[in-house]
């Protein structure tokens, strides 16, 4: 079976989500290219075939999710991608105190409670999920740590990553899902309640943990979650301009062949990448005026490597968490055992530090960096 995994297509995360929302969004955007025509049957087949289960999962388990609280507020990683925020959530997630959306429950958010109840399956989902993530080489699977960004992709008109399924209309869905811009109110609040409904599956899953949750789409949907969640908790983690442009470009470039239905210019995809960056960056520091100043953490990327166990008891003593000395092998554990990870390495030319510079410099600014001569990815 695990020559499955060398077939894109299996990954596409349209495949198991909602037809309804899957018809639309292929209505909306135009459909798809002709080249990507197998990817489409794939995802069009899959998605239907697996609406009795959706249904079924509906019936049994709506009730109790409807009825389950979160009663501990969250905790958001956020930051731009390539940021560092994969990192400290599979850090904190070391922790079994604290509940969070498995990969499974990301791609297939309608299924995966009545999946995971059924341990035969194992094998198979072992299978399908590759054992490294295409764009770092990060170890990966069906139940570790995921952004629920694809689940909202799967239920809602609403995702960012809907922009990599249909890249025509990047810029579209970037400003509607990740800065609500053009969203009606009534949309909004469907949005919200896709949203809790998701996190609430996550606590029954867990078992009633406090969840902590990783989305770089979250970064400027400050306002939006403490409207759900007033005493949420917010790590920010930023990471040198220069370095984060050149990480993201291969981030870009090696995870949407995978997803994508459409085709997208190089030069596009490089302009929509800086424009990204600034508004998200810009939304972040005007919303996070909202957050109270002892629930909010802002780290550099570049101080925290190497220091992460002094980081992460910072935030555990700042957001009055577990014990965190229970823990400490735990994570002294888990950072051994990626020790022998290393960072790929990049040079840019001057006329790539230029166009950055002239796009996010307010931000080197802010964040207090100088331009590199070798940056990592």
């Amino acid at each position: 079976m695990k020559n499955l995994n060398s077939f894109d297509f299996l990954r596409q995360p349209l495949a198991y989500g909602s037809f309804s929302n899957l018809l639309k969004l292929l209505w909306s955007n135009g459909g798809f290219d002709l080249r990507y025509t197998p990817k489409a049957l794939y995802v069009i087949m899959s998605s239907l075939i697996g609406t009795p289960t959706r249904l079924l999962e509906k019936i049994i388990y709506d009730a109790k999710v409807e009825n389950t609280s979160i009663e501990h507020p969250p905790i958001f990683i956020i930051g731009h991608w390539r940021s560092g925020t994969t990192y400290i959530h599979r850090l904190m997630t070391q922790d079994p105190n604290f509940g969070f959306v498995w990969s499974l429950q990301s791609f297939s958010p309608e299924t995966f409670l009545s999946v995971t109840s059924m341990k035969s399956l194992t094998p198979l989902l072992e299978s399908i999920f590759p054992p490294k993530r295409a764009m770092d080489n990060v170890s990966y699977s069906f139940n570790v740590p995921e952004e629920e960004e694809y689940a909202l992709g799967n239920l809602t008109p609403l995702s960012f990553y809907h922009g990599w399924f249909f890249p025509k209309h990047l810029s579209e869905h970037f400003s509607r899902a990740v800065l609500f811009e053009g969203v009606s109110d009534r949309l909004k609040a469907k949005w919200k309640q896709s949203y809790v409904k998701i996190l609430k599956k996550t606590t029954l899953h867990s078992g009633g943990k406090r969840l902590i949750i990783k989305n770089p789409a979250n970064t400027s949907r400050i306002t939006e979650l403490l409207e759900l969640f007033p005493d949420a908790k917010f790590i920010h983690i930023y990471r040198n301009p220069y370095t984060l442009y050149s990480s993201v470009k291969v981030f870009f470039r090696k995870l949407m062949p995978i997803y994508k239905l459409q085709d997208i210019s190089e030069d596009t995809l490089e302009r929509h990448m800086l424009d990204f960056y600034d508004k998200l960056m810009s939304a972040y520091v005007e919303q996070r005026k909202s957050i109270p100043n002892q629930n909010l953490i802002e780290i550099r990327y570049e101080d925290f490597i190497g220091n992460e166990m002094s980081y992460l008891e910072k935030i555990y003593r700042q957001f009055d968490l577990n014990e965190f000395d229970s823990i400490r092998e735990d994570i002294a554990s888990y950072l051994e055992s990626n020790s022998g990870y290393t960072v790929n390495k990049h040079e840019i030319d001057s006329e790539t530090q230029s166009k950055v510079h002239d796009s996010w410099g307010k931000f080197v600014e802010l964040w207090g960096y100088e331009s590199p001569v070798v940056l990592q990815n």
